[in-house]
C-alpha cells in the first residue's frame, strides 16, 4: 500500500521533538568533549597545546553549544506551542525553564569577559 503525501512526512511534533533531542545531543556532546579535550591537553604541559585545546574548545563552544541551546528551547518551546501547554502549570516544564536560567546566566558572563 502506498503511503499518503502526508503520512510521508513528518509532523509538526515529530520535527519539534526530533530538533529537542539533536539541540541536546549537541549540548551535552561538546560539553562532555571539551572536558576531555582540556584535560587530554593539560596533562601534556605544552603551553601551545594547551592553548591550541582552548581556541577548540571556545570555538565549539560558540559553535555547537549555541546550536545546541537554540535547538534544544526552540524544540521544546515549539513542542509546548503544538501541545498547547501551559509552560507555567505544568511542573516538569517550570523544573524545565528554571534549569535554563543558569545556563543563559552562564553565557550572558562569558560574553560580558569579552
Amino acid at each position: 500500500m502506498l503511503a499518503t503525501r502526508a503520512e510521508r512526512f513528518m509532523t509538526a511534533d515529530q520535527w519539534l521533538k526530533a530538533m529537542h533531542l539533536v539541540g541536546v545531543v549537541l549540548l551535552v556532546g561538546n560539553v562532555t568533549v571539551s572536558a576531555v579535550w582540556k584535560a587530554l591537553a593539560d596533562r601534556t604541559g605544552d603551553v601551545r597545546v594547551m592553548a591550541y585545546a582552548q581556541r577548540l574548545i571556545t570555538l565549539t563552544d560558540w559553535t555547537l553549544t549555541g546550536a545546541g541551546i537554540a535547538l534544544t528551547l526552540g524544540g521544546g518551546y515549539g513542542m509546548v506551542q503544538v501541545g498547547r501547554l501551559s509552560a507555567t502549570r505544568v511542573s516538569w516544564l517550570v523544573w524545565g525553564i528554571v534549569a535554563t536560567i543558569p545556563l543563559v546566566l552562564a553565557i550572558f558572563v562569558m560574553v560580558a569577559k569579552r
